[in-house]
């Protein structure tokens, strides 16, 4: 059991960069498009 504990973490461990690199690249997109158009 220990061994599919192992592959999930690893597996996750993964995956997080990725997202985070998504997540900021989205903020400063989302930052920078507000700060452009002005709110009506």
């Amino acid at each position: 059991m220990s061994n599919l504990t192992a592959r999930i973490k690893h597996e996750f461990m993964e995956m997080i960069p990725p997202t985070l690199y998504f997540l900021v690249i989205l903020h400063i997109v989302a930052h920078h498009a507000r700060a452009d158009f002005p709110r009506l």
